[in-house]
């Protein structure tokens, strides 16, 4: 039984207070949000530095360098793909907040509003045309849909997409 579950112990129906106050669903979701992705930079990282030749820190040792200086110019510049990685993929994971968000709050962003993200924002208008969605309206869900609509004509017509193929 999880935190969220034993607070609201006594009533099943009764809201985690958490998340229906909107001063503190934002922080919640930050908190989730940060508690699913720590791990997985940790472990990124920590096999970068695992990697960095220890020789380097005892030439480094020798020529008088402490440990501030042995981190800053020999520690960041061997690990810094990793660390370019692990940003670049947090970057992706915060524009993929719709599970989180669908999950905590609901479809319609928390509490007034308070935790409407891109990854959660509605589509409120798409049209069928030859078989393509197209999609009007803001948010990330018609990228999304844009994105898959591209991927459905390619497998449809793949010469097209290869130069083969001209349309009628």
């Amino acid at each position: 039984m999880g935190c969220s579950t034993s607070c609201s112990a006594g009533s099943e129906s009764a809201p985690v207070p958490w998340l229906v106050d909107p001063d503190w669903a934002m922080a919640s979701l930050c908190i989730v949000s940060v508690w699913r992705s720590v791990p997985f930079a940790t472990v990124i990282l920590l096999a970068a530095m695992q990697g960095v030749p220890e020789s380097v820190y005892e030439a480094a040792k020798i020529d008088g360098a402490g440990e501030v200086r042995q981190f800053a110019f020999i520690t960041v510049p061997l690990i810094r793909g990793s660390i370019s990685f692990v940003v670049i993929i947090s970057i992706i994971h915060a524009f993929q907040a719709f599970d989180v968000v669908y999950v905590l709050n609901g479809s319609n962003g928390g509490p007034e509003t308070s935790t409407y993200v891109l990854g959660i924002m509605p589509v409120p208008a798409r049209i069928l045309v030859s078989g393509i969605w197209l999609c009007f309206g803001t948010g990330m869900g018609d990228v999304r849909d844009l994105a898959g609509a591209d991927r459905a004509a390619i497998a449809d017509h793949p010469a097209a997409f290869l130069g083969g193929f001209s349309w009628p």
